[in-house]
């Protein structure tokens, strides 16, 4: 999963954070979390979990069929009911 840090959106600047800085994490934040992801995913700026790893092998995937599948892929449903939370298919 790739690793995406939250920015709080909000009038007053986190310290260290200059104006521009901030328009650019806004910017960033009102992207779809799917957009985001496939971002991160196409500079090589994600890790892999060791439940994602076994869940791949469980499907026979490779990292290479993630990297290729995320970027290309769509979402075709979006499961509400998992108490865990959202989940996209």
């Amino acid at each position: 999963m790739a690793r995406i840090k939250a920015v709080p959106i909000s009038p007053r600047l986190a310290p260290g954070l200059s104006q521009a800085g901030f328009c650019r994490y806004a910017e960033r934040a009102r992207r779809p979390p799917i957009e985001r992801i496939r971002e991160k995913i196409g500079l090589r700026q994600y890790d892999m979990t060791a439940h994602a790893t076994e869940e791949m092998a469980e499907d026979d995937l490779t990292i290479l069929d993630i990297e290729h599948a995320v970027p290309s892929g769509r979402v075709v449903e979006i499961q509400r009911d998992d108490p865990r939370g959202r989940k996209h298919a």
